[in-house]
């Protein structure tokens, strides 16, 4: 077994394949190549070349035709125990070759293995369970561009006996697949094989002579536990640092959507605006409704103005009136699909293919002309309203063809970081139905911020953050608080100041929630707005814009914060109980203690123990955003971690869920500030 990498828990077979990967080996599999090939004409493939030094080492195979070179490079983070590998594929022959499956192969021993993964749809993402391979195959994967759609591109494996798991993503470039094999013979326990990459359903993916090709990159993590979630922080601390968030490029949003939906009323959004501004709101976004799309959610030329309702074709006007407000503007888009009414598809029909859905297509990203009109025509109207946030959706599928939607991924990338470069001031939001293209990989170098869901629950918002954060940064999750105030006359039911959150993603399910609460949920990750703010009483207005100015203090720090789950993730089903997560800044040493009680079960306390803290360290920690001030208690991180951080509730048989929110700073970062 060669140990090429510091760590001598990771070593490789003759073969390239992974020998050992922590407390896992690759047993008698270790002869296998360490990727899956199907391309006909290819020949045989012998031991590879190996080349670099340091934690970054290059394997390199040529098959005995001389018509394949592949070349593997694995870079491995200590600091993160990850292994992220990327593979190239190149055509050295003088005829086209076809592939039609190219995976990364990571071979294991026999033994009792079950999958976590987690199954996602719209309003119910993430939501994860393990399940055994005794034999046979589990996949998961994704289709037609929806990365995020029946399964998510993360899994964990774990074997009966190991100390710790393995983790598995991919880096969406199209669609992907991770597949998982467990085979027996002899009446010997199974093998598990894992497989992961582009998806190899119907893949026919040509290269020419000479043409190299990248398939998606594959991350392994080695848990530092059994549980699926004990790697979140480090998945956390790998991905900030591949893909570094942009600073100023968190502003509180109060978007028009869930509202009235697309019922774009130009004296009400005064009313919003005003009470936006009030509430500490940075950018007034104008959603879906402001353009002619014959209500497809779709594109129609260049968003163009509707003029028989919503501004009447006079939203530049409004644009200059959120501007005399203080605040900047946005506008919502469908960047990425065309009714096939549009002008520049009747003059250029070779520029688009179809989609999954009859009237509109999706532009050939890859085409250089295609690529230009994209990036001019959304950068005018960017220009047209001087807007400095737009919200891409995307809410269509592209058809089934991998192939076309790995060169399709690849082109979206380059048109995003070109907008980024022309226009750097402006706040690019990944929407997708909510989070269904909420993957790592291309969307978070291609995006500011990324909308966790469709669902305004608070409590399933949490629930999904508990399960998402083990696959994507915490702080780059953006969030919607959603709510509305009744104003009940003298006959009502209703108390006074009651607020109305919705249960899903429309109003026509709603319940009574904790104003506090609610707000709370929403400041673990990047905040923002989508409701009737202008229904909110002048002192809930103010408990708004206390939490809103709390966030603006720390949002750099949540930004680039890296996520410890204090309670095991639950699902959607699980409405009482606790829920406990930290949000850790490693560069401030500043630490966000989460913690959220369902009042109805009991007055109770329970304590919980902060991670990531320096044992020598004094630390200041003190409750804040509650309704009364709190004194700050100075204790060191050794003491802190020991001991917990108890969380106390009184029992009220009415209510819900409560939340509270610890502050933990370094005791000699200056003067005590004033709990806000």
């Amino acid at each position: 077994m060669k140990r090429l990498f510091a760590d001598d828990r990771i070593g490789f077979g003759p073969s390239g394949t992974f020998a050992r990967l922590g407390d896992y080996f690759g047993g008698d599999q270790e002869d296998q190549l360490p990727f899956a090939l199907h391309c006909a004409g290819v020949g045989r493939f012998g031991d590879p070349k190996i080349s670099g030094r340091g934690n970054t080492r290059r394997f390199t195979f040529e098959d005995d035709k001389k018509s394949l070179r592949i070349v593997s490079t694995l870079c491995y983070d200590p600091g993160t125990e990850t292994l992220r590998r990327q593979d190239s594929v190149t055509n050295l022959g003088r005829k086209p070759l076809t592939l039609r499956r190219y995976l990364a192969r990571f071979p294991l021993a026999r033994g009792e293995y079950e999958i976590h993964s987690s199954q996602s749809f719209w309003c119910r993402e993430d939501q994860g369970a393990w399940t055994p391979l005794r034999a046979g195959k589990l996949e998961l994967f994704s289709r037609e561009g929806r990365w995020c759609e029946s399964s998510v591109p993360f899994a964990v494996l774990r074997d009966l006996y190991a100390a710790h798991a393995l983790g598995f993503m991919v880096f969406p470039e199209g669609d992907w697949i991770i597949r998982f094999s467990a085979v027996s013979k002899h009446g010997m326990l199974p093998n598990m094989t894992v497989e992961a990459g582009l998806s190899d359903d119907r893949l026919e993916l040509p290269l020419a002579p000479g043409e190299c090709w990248d398939a998606p990159a594959v991350v392994v993590q080695l848990l530092p536990g059994r549980e699926a979630f004990s790697g979140a922080a480090a998945m956390g601390k790998l991905l900030n640092g591949i893909f570094p968030p942009r600073s100023g490029h968190a502003p509180v949003v109060y978007n028009t959507w869930l509202d009235r939906n697309s019922r774009l009323d130009v004296p009400r959004l005064r009313k919003q605006l005003a009470a936006a501004k009030e509430c500490g709101c940075e950018v007034f976004v104008v959603d879906y409704g402001w353009y002619e799309d014959h209500r497809a959610f779709t594109r129609l030329d260049n968003w163009d103005e509707c003029t028989d309702r919503a501004f009447f074709g006079k939203m530049r006007e409004f644009a200059c009136e959120v501007r005399r407000a203080g605040l900047g503007f946005g506008f919502w888009v469908e960047f990425e699909f065309f009714s096939t009414e549009s002008k520049v598809v009747k003059a250029h029909p070779d520029w688009f293919f179809p989609s999954a859905h009859p009237n509109i297509v999706s532009p050939k990203i890859w085409l250089p002309e295609v690529e230009d009109m994209l990036v001019e025509t959304l950068a005018e109207a960017i220009r047209r309203y001087d807007a400095v946030y737009i919200k891409n959706d995307m809410n269509h599928s592209q058809g089934y063809e991998p192939a076309r939607l790995n060169l399709y991924m690849k082109g979206l990338a380059r048109v995003m970081a070109r907008l980024k470069k022309l226009l750097p001031r402006v706040t690019f939001e990944n929407c997708s139905s909510g989070s269904l293209r909420g993957a790592a990989g291309s969307m978070l170098g291609s995006f500011d911020l990324h909308f966790i869901s469709d669902n305004a629950s608070p409590l399933e918002n949490l629930r999904m953050i508990q399960q998402m954060g083990t696959r994507f940064p915490p702080g780059r999750i953006f969030h919607w608080y959603v709510g509305s105030e009744l104003h009940p006359g003298e006959e009502s039911s209703f108390y006074p100041g009651t607020v109305l959150q919705p249960e899903a993603a429309t109003w026509h399910r709603a319940r009574i929630e904790d104003l506090r609460t609610g707000l709370l949920s929403c400041i673990t990750g990047m905040l923002g707005f989508s409701c009737d703010l202008a229904s909110f009483s002048q002192e809930n207005r103010r408990i708004i814009r206390e939490f809103t100015d709390f966030f603006k203090a720390h949002r750099e720090q949540i930004l680039r914060s890296e996520l410890h789950l204090l309670t095991p993730p639950e699902n959607f089903e699980k409405k009482r109980g606790w829920l406990a997560l930290q949000l850790s800044n490693p560069a401030d040493d500043v630490h966000f203690v989460y913690v959220f009680h369902c009042v109805c079960d009991g007055g109770s306390c329970r304590v919980f123990h902060p991670e990531a803290l320096a044992p020598e360290k004094m630390y200041r920690t003190r409750e804040v955003l509650a309704p009364s001030r709190s004194a700050s208690v100075s204790r060191s991180g050794a003491e802190l971690v020991r001991d917990g951080i108890p969380a106390a509730f009184g029992y009220d048989q009415q209510e819900g869920f409560r939340g509270k929110l610890f502050l933990i700073e370094p005791e000699n970062k200056g003067k005590e500030t004033k709990d806000k």
